[in-house]
């Protein structure tokens, strides 16, 4: 079940990513697409570590069950 979470989380990154910039310029958090950019660049490299660290946990607890 961890290895569909982690596939799960690292295809919902890229949008989530996306609003979060967006969302973080509508409420006037940053004020240029520099900005925009960064912001959605470091949430989606925290989704991707944690859709990673997930996926290979599940890894893991699957060549310990077989």
């Amino acid at each position: 079940m961890k290895i569909y979470l982690g596939i799960f989380l690292a295809i919902l990154s890229i949008p989530v990513a996306g609003l979060a910039g967006v969302a973080a310029m509508q409420f006037s958090f940053i004020w240029n697409v520099q900005q925009l950019f960064a912001v959605s660049s470091c949430v989606l490299l925290v989704m991707i570590v944690i859709s990673v660290l997930v996926f290979r946990a599940g890894m893991r607890a699957k060549k310990s069950v077989a």
